[in-house]
């Protein structure tokens, strides 16, 4: 198949799934938004995307003429990546009647006046404009019935972390004295204030030396004893981070997803994580590879104890499980969901 995509940002995870795509036999062009400070990848842009039919790269906004130049090529298959780039959604409609159009969704559905506004002003453009919605999981496919879009049009398995990388040399019992380990931007949403919190008490009160290592950039400064703090890394350095640490701590207020938590439970990281990550519905079973914890500081700082008490007997019983969860979806299996997917819209549309 001949497949477009409209995206937003470059990142490891989505080089790996198009190169997935191209090892079995598809031809892929790709039109993305060019990297931001907080998630630079800049060696993807530089050298990263060189399997593929053509790409292009916006800055302010999608280019009209380089969106209307991908739809003369005809692809089988056309995926936009949300429909917040009110360009996407206007040249999507546009597209020549063989092609397959999907949406890409990973808000999952909170009643936000935004959505609860979108089930009425953009339904109707959105079924004009798309065949079927592509989502992350459970609460994206919500959203994606609510905005118009039946059971039968959507696809699961958006999102998949590249396998092929995120995978673990470090045996559990090489990580069980590693640190703490948090992964995304240095912002308040993410939850690191708590964390920071709730890791200076953890210490204060038991002494623990388990450091926090902390990964991201952000305008939040956390420098303390015990906590180390890493600049954005590629995937390949982010790897060997996880293969030395003890667990993914994630508390984040809203994450719409979270491709690290997949990564993670892909290198048998047991997890903190917070209600509203929304990877965690498929990849963390609370009680067995970890635990999920609300906003309180009180609540993190147990929750730290409890995990960093851990006999090491349970603590390789929740590796196995995380490594078990994270392997229930890897490139050949996310290719296959796509291929078939599309399939099975193809034929319910003739």
């Amino acid at each position: 198949m001949k497949i477009t995509f409209w995206w937003r940002q470059a990142s490891g995870y989505f080089d790996a799934c198009t190169r997935a795509l191209v090892e079995a036999g598809h031809r892929v062009s790709v039109i993305y938004q060019s990297p931001t400070d907080s998630a630079p990848f800049t060696s993807l842009v530089e050298s990263g995307f060189t399997h593929l039919e053509s790409v292009s790269i916006w800055n302010q906004r999608p280019s009209d003429a380089v969106l209307e130049s991908s739809l003369i090529e005809e692809p089988d298959v056309l995926v936009v990546a949300s429909w917040g780039v009110w360009q996407y959604v206007r040249h999507s409609q546009r597209a020549p009647k063989t092609t397959l159009r999907l949406v890409g969704m990973d808000s999952p559905w909170r009643a936000s006046p935004r959505q609860v506004v979108g089930q009425v002003s953009h339904r109707r453009a959105l079924r004009r404009a798309f065949d079927g919605a592509w989502v992350t999981g459970t609460q994206q496919r919500v959203l994606a019935n609510r905005l118009g879009f039946a059971t039968w049009q959507i696809l699961d398995h958006l999102y998949c972390c590249d396998s092929n990388l995120f995978k673990a040399i470090n045996a559990p019992e090489d990580r069980f004295d590693g640190p703490f380990l948090f992964v995304g931007r240095l912002v308040e949403q993410k939850g690191i204030l708590e964390l920071y919190q709730a890791y200076r008490s953890l210490r204060s009160t038991t002494g623990t030396q388990r450091p926090l290592k902390v990964i991201g950039r952000g305008l939040i400064p956390i420098s303390r004893e015990g906590i180390e703090v890493f600049d954005f890394t590629d995937p390949s350095q982010l790897r060997d981070h996880m293969d030395n640490a003890y667990i993914l701590v994630h508390p984040a207020h809203l994450e719409h997803w979270g491709v690290v938590v997949h990564e993670a439970a892909s290198m048998g990281l047991p997890m903190i994580l917070g209600p509203r990550v929304y990877a965690g519905s498929r990849y963390l079973s609370s009680g067995r590879n970890g635990l999920y914890v609300g906003q309180s500081v009180s609540e993190l700082t147990k929750a730290l104890l409890y995990m960093d008490e851990l006999p090491f007997s349970t603590y390789a019983k929740m590796s196995r499980a995380s490594h078990q969860l994270g392997n229930l979806l890897d490139l050949s299996s996310w290719v296959d969901n796509f291929e078939e997917g599309v399939r099975r819209l193809v034929s319910q549309r003739r």
